[in-house]
């Protein structure tokens, strides 16, 4: 509060004027500080005769303090508005301080102080480190001082390095066409630059010495759309120029290449040398079904055969000649062209075409090769047993197939073309003993057939032949004891062949076990196989030493994964019902066997209900009924309760949704 004091001179005396204010209760003499409120005020008396009263004045803060950010120096210009008197007195200036935001350290700012004061409304704060500051203003009129309001935080950052060589600009994948998406080849004639650069710097793109483009690398990123360019070879590079206005070296050049030219189109393409399979090299006639094509395209360029419309199969053609293997072609007549793409992604024309006629279906194996009665000699013209060394066979083929005679899978005869696809063969001379003989038939396209059933041909003695392997009936699980499924991974198997005959037994090529058959010609394996399908077959040997061939596979799945079931709510099924019964859907993974509704297991809240089953033998539906009060129904189905055609039980059922709530009467 202003204190007053008022004096009074003698009569002659001149007025003499004070000023005195008042801080807490010290008194601080002619000009004093006041402190807590936005101005200060000070009252003036009037010293002399017949004078007693006063006036205030009031000094505004300076206001609107500014400071202005800096990136490039260690320079802050500082700014404020004038601080007033009332009475039109102005003040004798401004002291600075810089405060630092982090830990409110204080600095003099502006070189000035309490005493050395700065006179404008303006000053520069030289040699500010990095870091964030706010200012404040004092304004002073003797000792009367008066703070003005902080200013908003400036952020110095002294820079006078350039940023670093952006990265060689490159074209984006999207806009790098043709067969690379980064090696800088394109049809695109304004195609997309990338490429990293110091963060928030401005890159500039140029062609040689033009520039072309420009953007900002984002997050330390640059993506910078070009122009239209002509299509030639450009040699591009790029600078950042950071927000300090400094400019980076250039980066290192890359080369982008426009070509907007299509390629010259291929040749018609042919089938190279070993595809034209068969008896001709050039019937176009082939048992490959991804044969190899051929002709001549521009270098580097990516040559793709089509059939219609369809791609089948690409490559590149080297020193101006392409090989391209197509893709899998089904048996029949084709029509394949060709069209060459080059590095930038331009398209030829369409070649000329070329069909091809695929067979890569092996021919019927031949009916089995028969002695004829004139060659069969001896107490029966049928019984295959001769002493004729060169026996003649007949019997029938696919027409223009060649057939190859086999005696115990060895050719003895190659045939010329059997045109009306009636066989009639003279055997080369054979030794004394038993001869299986055996036919294949070889078509146009080279495909070779089956052998045909075997012909015994006895010369001396008669070769063994062995039955297929079959699991005994205690092997053989599930539902049935003969149809070679079984969930045991140790099994037996049994069949039959000559008595005392060496059988080998084969799963597939691979033989698994050796044993003698017993005098009655039973031969019996007990052997470990892992799940899946396994081909089983076998072969007899005499003691002569005859070798049958082996006997047809007999496929025995051994099943050794139980079957899983969902139950979830069926089909149509309202949730909440209103009537019954509510149904349920049940799932297996496979077909299963013995499952009744007494297996189901019903829970939930309304009481009263049962089930009845229907369907299978791999989805079911459970229909509950009965139920004598409102509540949810809950169906699930535990473990065990059914079995698989290998005898494996099912595993606890699993759900998504099999909760209804019934609210019928």
């Amino acid at each position: 509060m202003l204190s007053e004091r008022a004096a009074r001179a003698r009569g002659g005396q001149r007025a003499v004027w004070t000023l005195r204010a008042r801080v807490g209760t010290a008194a601080l003499g002619l000009f004093a500080l006041v402190v807590g409120g936005p101005s200060a005020a000070a009252f003036f008396t009037a010293l002399g005769a017949g004078l007693a009263g006063g006036t205030t004045d009031v000094m505004t803060a300076p206001g609107n303090v500014q400071g202005t950010s800096t990136t490039d120096s260690g320079t802050v210009p500082v700014s404020w508005t004038a601080a007033t008197l009332g009475l039109g007195i102005p003040v004798q200036g401004y002291f600075v301080v810089r405060i630092r935001t982090g830990d409110l350290a204080e600095f003099p700012a502006c070189a000035s102080s309490a005493a050395s004061l700065v006179t404008g409304t303006g000053c520069n704060d030289e040699g500010v480190p990095d870091g964030q500051y706010r200012y404040r203003v004092t304004a002073v009129y003797q000792s009367w001082t008066e703070i003005g309001a902080l200013s908003p935080v400036v952020t110095v950052i002294n820079d006078s390095t350039p940023p670093a060589a952006p990265s060689a600009p490159r074209l984006t994948a999207a806009t790098d066409a043709g067969a690379s998406n980064s090696d800088g080849i394109t049809n695109i004639t304004a195609p997309v630059f990338t490429g990293t650069a110091e963060a928030g710097s401005t890159v500039r793109i140029y062609a040689g010495a033009t520039l072309i483009a420009s953007g900002v690398a984002a997050g330390g990123t640059y993506t910078i759309p070009s122009p239209t360019l002509t299509a030639t070879t450009h040699s591009i590079r790029a600078t950042a120029t950071d927000a300090a206005n400094l400019t980076s070296p250039y980066s290192a050049n890359s080369t982008i290449v426009i070509d907007t030219t299509a390629p010259a189109t291929p040749s018609t393409p042919a089938l190279a040398a070993g595809s034209d399979t068969g008896r001709s090299a050039t019937d176009r006639i082939t048992m490959l079904s991804t044969p190899v094509f051929t002709g001549t395209a521009e270098s580097t360029a990516t040559v793709t055969l089509f059939e219609g419309a369809v791609p089948r199969g690409s490559g590149v053609a080297t020193g101006g000649i392409y090989f391209v293997t197509s893709t899998t072609l089904t048996d029949g007549a084709h029509t394949i062209t060709a069209r060459a793409t080059d590095l930038a992604g331009n398209n030829s024309g369409m070649s000329g075409s070329v069909t091809i006629t695929v067979d890569a279906t092996a021919p019927a194996a031949p009916s089995r090769p028969t002695m004829t009665t004139a060659t069969d000699s001896g107490a029966s013209n049928t019984d295959g047993i001769t002493s004729v060394t060169l026996p003649i066979f007949t019997g029938t083929t696919e027409a223009n197939s060649i057939i190859t005679l086999l005696d115990n899978g060895t050719s003895i005869l190659v045939s010329a073309a059997i045109v009306s696809g009636n066989y009639s063969v003279t055997s080369p001379t054979l030794s004394n003993g038993t001869h299986p003989i055996t036919a294949t038939a070889t078509d146009v396209a080279g495909n070779v057939s089956a052998p045909s059933v075997m012909s015994t041909a006895v010369i001396d003695t008669v070769a063994p032949t062995t039955s297929s392997p079959v699991l005994t009936a205690a092997s053989d699980t599930g539902i049935s004891s003969t149809d070679q499924i079984t969930m045991l991974t140790t099994v037996t198997v049994t069949g039959t062949t000559e008595a005392g005959a060496t059988v080998n037994l084969r799963n597939g090529t691979t033989v698994i076990a050796t044993g003698t058959a017993d005098g009655a010609g039973v031969y019996t394996f007990t052997v470990t196989l892992v799940a899946g399908n396994r081909n089983l077959n076998a072969r007899g040997t005499d003691l002569a030493g005859n070798v049958g061939s082996y006997s047809a596979n007999t496929t025995i799945t051994i099943d050794t994964t139980r079957p899983t079931v969902t139950v979830n709510q069926a089909p149509g099924q309202a949730d909440p019902a209103m009537t019954s019964p509510v149904n349920f859907r049940v799932r297996f993974s496979e077909d299963t066997f013995g499952l009744t509704a007494a297996d189901v297991t019903l829970g939930g809240t309304a009481t009263g209900k049962t089930a009845a089953l229907s369907g299978g033998p791999r989805t079911y539906t459970v229909s509950v009924s009965g139920m004598t009060s409102t509540g949810t129904i809950v169906a699930t189905l535990p473990a065990g309760v059914a079995t698989d055609e290998a005898g494996n039980t099912n595993t606890a059922s699993t759900s998504s949704d099999n909760r209804v709530m019934y609210l019928g009467p």
